[in-house]
């Protein structure tokens, strides 16, 4: 803003893009969103703001209704990470879950940035959960998977936008094998988008997760 910016495209997630937001609309700063899930971004009247990508209400419901028809009758443990886009996301799926029926068997949050999650371990393997539910970022959860497996543990983890991110399976190893997601569709299979992944893949610019929307 001080540099007199008029347009954003950003940020990448719901903590940092709502409190920002007000600045933008003080100062007359229009923005989109590539990422930002959480609904409170465009439900605040803002009229500069936009986003480009679907809602945690929306993914969230469309998570609880594959868990309720897929894992219909096995436990399931719901985990976030605190954060606005991870508790937002596990909140409206346990919300959805919940009315359709389903009564997770753990809730838990975990503190991100930590390295031993062990004691998350040890409690899911105690709940007998068959399926963890993860709303938080791929750095945390590919730490889980690879310590559940480490663990004997084959509880199968189901995550959010994200994780998507290659960076996951490198962190997560054999652990992140069975992985399942709700995520954006892939807009470089768009027949729209050919151009633009033809030119950013000529300046050697990766096309995965996020970088189209923006």
């Amino acid at each position: 803003v001080a540099d007199g910016v008029h347009y954003v495209v950003g940020h990448y997630n719901s903590g940092v893009t709502i409190p920002a937001s007000d600045i933008y609309a003080e100062n007359a700063v229009l923005f989109v969103t590539p990422t930002a899930t959480n609904p409170m971004v465009t439900e605040r009247g803002l009229w500069d703001a936009f986003r480009a990508c679907g809602r945690d209400d929306q993914q969230g419901a469309i998570a609880a209704k594959f868990v309720l028809e897929r894992f219909k009758g096995k436990k399931v443990a719901i985990v976030d990470d605190k954060s606005t886009a991870g508790k937002g996301l596990a909140d409206e799926m346990a919300r959805a879950y919940n009315a359709g029926g389903g009564r997770p068997v753990l809730q838990e949050e975990i503190n991100p940035g930590e390295k031993d999650y062990s004691p998350l371990v040890a409690r899911i393997k105690q709940s007998g959960a068959e399926l963890v539910y993860y709303g938080g970022q791929h750095t945390e959860a590919g730490l889980i998977v690879r310590q559940m497996h480490d663990q004997g543990v084959t509880t199968i983890l189901m995550g959010g936008d994200g994780i998507s991110n290659s960076e996951f399976g490198a962190i997560g190893g054999e652990g992140a094998l069975g992985t399942l997601m709700t995520s954006f569709p892939d807009p470089a299979t768009f027949a729209e988008a050919k151009d633009a992944v033809a030119d950013l893949k000529a300046r050697n610019v990766p096309t995965e997760a996020v970088t189209l929307y923006a």
